[in-house]
């Protein structure tokens, strides 16, 4: 399953812009597959570490949706009190980060 982080700021969301060889720069929220035997939230929380330096942050909803081509992806919110924020972990990843509200990812 692919789990899918939504970083909640004062009614704003966390979109990454980053790299990925097969495309260039893309926008996505932060997200990574389930490792075996996490459930959904600790792999979001994994996650979130992994690619922002995030941690110790309150999961406020998740769901599961099923995709068009079968599969499953998962959904976590967690708020992002103001004092934390994301840090570019791997500079490969050549991540930019931008907090928007739900109208303009819409």
């Amino acid at each position: 399953m692919i789990c899918v982080v939504v970083l909640l700021r004062d009614s704003k969301v966390l979109i990454q812009k980053r790299y990925r060889p097969d495309k260039g720069k893309i926008f996505e929220f932060p997200c990574g597959h389930l490792e075996l035997g996490e459930n959904l939230i600790d792999a979001c929380s994994r996650e979130l570490q992994e690619e922002l330096g995030l941690t110790e942050l309150k999961a406020l909803f998740h769901t599961v949706l099923e995709n068009v081509v079968g599969g499953s992806v998962g959904f976590v919110v967690f708020e992002c009190p103001d004092h934390k924020n994301p840090k570019v972990i791997d500079p490969r990843r050549k991540q930019e980060f931008f907090w928007l509200s739900v109208a303009e990812v819409l």
